[in-house]
């Protein structure tokens, strides 16, 4: 193959990247308003009523159909979707920041099944995106065992995706974490069908 062709594979590995990075900023509430009100983008400029899980799962689905068939595709948005309903705001700070609110009664749960650590109350909240996963594989090429392993590990990465944005900018890590775990998805995208 020529070396064009592996430049402008690299160039759409890249900017599919960028995309996801993006649209899970977006997910999780990112880009205030200007007055700092915390409105999401939609809100403030489009008029999207809602949360902006329910534009940004679709747009992960379509980028998703990018690389895969569209049954994968729409399995990846339903596991994004799951992966993303469920909240985790009181853990976002993986302790380096505290809790700026009360819990929710989802949160409650977690926190005392496994802690006050907000690191292991993350990593278990990143566990919940391990049916979602596995539907995605399921869809792609029917059950395998190691699948269930490879869900498992993928929801180490976003996890871990948490623990290396807090690592880039430790007075506010929220911004690099979910860039990061948007690159995640942006590989299991790229190694669904795999």
């Amino acid at each position: 193959m020529s070396l064009l062709f592996h430049l402008l594979a690299m160039l759409l590995l890249s900017v599919t990247a960028a995309s996801c990075a993006l649209v899970n900023r977006i997910s999780g509430g990112g880009f205030v308003a200007e007055n700092g009100n915390g409105a999401w983008l939609g809100s403030v400029y489009l008029g999207l009523p809602g949360k902006p899980l329910y534009y940004t799962a679709p747009a992960i689905g379509l980028i998703a159909w990018i690389f895969n068939p569209w049954p994968v595709a729409i399995a990846i948005a339903a596991a994004f979707f799951l992966w993303r309903l469920l909240p985790w705001g009181r853990w976002i700070g993986m302790g380096h920041v505290a809790p700026t609110r009360w819990p929710s009664e989802f949160e409650f749960i977690i926190e005392y099944m496994f802690g006050p650590s907000a690191q292991m109350c993350m990593f278990v909240r990143m566990l919940f995106a391990v049916p979602g996963l596995l539907l995605v594989f399921y869809v792609a090429h029917g059950f395998h065992a190691p699948d269930i392993i490879r869900a498992f590990m993928w929801s180490f990465w976003l996890w871990l995706a948490y623990i290396v944005g807090w690592g880039l900018d430790p007075s506010d890590g929220v911004e690099p974490a979910e860039c990061v775990a948007g690159g995640v998805w942006a590989l299991i995208i790229f190694g669904a069908s795999t």
